[in-house]
C-alpha cells in the first residue's frame, strides 16, 4: 500500500482529500487540482458503493473558484470534514484516487 501512496503523491494532478468521518454516505471528498477542479465523492468502497464525480470547483455555484481557493473555503467552513493524509485512507479509496489522477 505504501507504494501506491508514493505513486499518488508523486503523480499529477495533485489531490486534496476531506473526510467527514461518516456523517454522510459519501464520506470522502476528493478535490483534484486540475484546470477545472474536479470534485469526487466516495465511501470506503468506491468501486462497489459510492464513487462518482460530483462537480467542479469552477462551477458557478461555488463562485468559480480554483481548486486551491475551494480547498481553503472548505477548510474554513468545515462542511466537508477535515483534510486527511493519504496514509489514513482505505486501500480502495487510494486505488480510486490513482484512477482519478490518470484522467488528468
Amino acid at each position: 500500500m505504501q507504494e501506491l501512496i508514493e505513486k499518488i503523491k508523486n503523480q499529477k494532478p495533485k489531490v486534496t482529500v476531506f473526510d467527514n468521518f461518516g456523517e454522510t454516505q459519501d464520506r470522502y471528498t476528493i478535490v483534484v487540482h486540475n484546470k477545472i477542479g474536479d470534485i469526487y465523492g466516495c465511501n470506503e468502497e468506491p468501486f462497489y458503493g459510492i464513487g462518482q464525480n460530483v462537480g467542479e470547483t469552477t462551477q458557478y455555484i461555488y463562485g468559480r473558484l480554483t481548486p486551491a481557493q475551494f480547498v481553503k473555503m472548505a477548510r474554513k467552513e468545515k462542511h466537508l470534514g477535515k483534510v486527511v493524509k493519504l496514509e489514513t485512507l482505505p486501500e480502495e479509496v487510494l486505488k480510486f484516487i490513482n484512477q482519478i489522477q490518470s484522467y488528468g
